[in-house]
């Protein structure tokens, strides 16, 4: 049940980004209701499998208008209604609302399969609480309380008909009564296996997880696009050394810092070779070999001095070739791996060529 609710609020929030830049406001809305819905509901639907009532911790119920929360109130306290069938009502009819309002911007075939997973978490709800209503057969149950209770006063008198010592006579006469008492205790337990004692299904637990999970959909953060670096291996065999657990050798001191790191580091290099070139104006040609060696034209300052503008100009060149160079780096990187691996394999393969040549023969393995 709580998978299946989880399931379509994840869809639906997905469903309703495309609005948020043309209905920011309305789809905002529409996510702080239907996560406060969703949760009032999975609450209610433990309150209806524990036999209680508001025992569960909801994400701020009462921060939804007036007509809702009277509503629930009174489709159970006046007309003795289902709680748990109202709130889904109510998501159904918060979906086909944003539906035509254009906050769900996608076809009606692909959002069945929402109204799909909420009906598949009310029947997981009421496969529950069949479990609850159903009894075990009260003939059965007392005809083993009957038996418990012969099988109590019979098995002392005839440990003590058999034996005469009393050492031996209360361990063997109590241990098969306490296992078949204890038996039918835990029959009694697994019976009914909701509420709110401690041998009971951790309701509390649950709860708290689906409020968890839908917390995580509210985060600023939910909706980022993830996307790999320009520098992930892209190579099935190169990925199935990933899965068989290889480790494979790259260049650490390259990969152990992302691309950000990588500028600003160059652009701290850059910001103090300039404070250097404001207190020592003769550094001409150290500019000349940098320019050469980034192969990017940097233009000379006068031997008369560095103003305020050549200076901007050369922070603004020395950005450009750090900016090439972190993006030469970055496919570098993949190339000097390649020939790496390569030149590895072939390491490998020399003593079996050499002794191929002796004349020895072994199976050369293809490099």
């Amino acid at each position: 049940m709580r998978g299946e609710y989880f399931d379509s609020v994840s869809c639906l929030i997905t469903f309703s980004q495309s609005s948020m830049e043309t209905s920011p406001v309305e789809t905002v809305q529409f996510r702080q209701t239907l996560v406060r819905l969703v949760s009032h509901m999975h609450e209610s639907a433990l309150d209806e499998i524990a036999g209680c009532r508001d025992r569960f911790p909801t994400i701020d119920k009462h921060s939804l208008d007036d007509g809702t929360l009277g509503f629930t109130q009174t489709c159970q306290d006046k007309y003795g209604w289902n709680r748990v069938c109202a709130l889904q009502h109510m998501v159904q009819v918060l979906i086909t609302h944003n539906l035509h309002t254009g906050v769900l911007n996608i076809p009606p075939p692909i959002l069945s399969r929402v109204y799909q997973t909420l009906s598949r978490g009310l029947v997981n709800l009421l496969n529950a609480v069949k479990i609850r209503d159903t009894s075990f057969p009260f003939p059965w149950a007392q005809l083993i309380m009957l038996l418990l209770v012969i099988h109590s006063i019979c098995t002392p008198v005839v440990i003590i008909s058999i034996t005469d010592s009393l050492y031996w006579a209360l361990p063997v006469g109590f241990i098969p009564i306490f296992g078949m008492v204890a038996l039918n205790m835990v029959a009694s337990e697994l019976e009914m296996p909701f509420g709110v004692d401690d041998n009971d299904l951790p309701l509390q637990h649950f709860q708290r997880e689906m409020n968890q999970g839908l917390l995580l959909l509210m985060h600023e953060h939910a909706d980022h696009l993830p996307r790999t670096r320009a520098s992930a291996p892209q190579s099935v065999e190169k990925l199935m050394n990933f899965t068989l657990g290889k480790k494979v050798r790259s260049l650490s001191r390259y990969q152990s810092q992302s691309l950000d790191d990588l500028d600003t580091v160059i652009n701290q290099d850059s910001e103090d070779s300039l404070r250097e070139a404001k207190q020592r104006p003769g550094v001409e040609e150290e500019k000349e070999e940098a320019s050469k060696a980034v192969h990017f034209p940097v233009q000379e300052v006068p031997k008369t001095g560095v103003s305020e503008a050549q200076l901007d100009k050369e922070l603004a060149t020395i950005t450009e070739n750090s900016q090439a160079l972190a993006s030469f780096a970055d496919q570098l990187a993949p190339v000097l791996i390649d020939h790496e691996e390569a030149l590895l394999k072939l390491m490998s393969a020399l003593p079996q060529l050499e002794a191929a040549f002796r004349g020895v023969q072994v199976t050369v393995q293809t490099i």
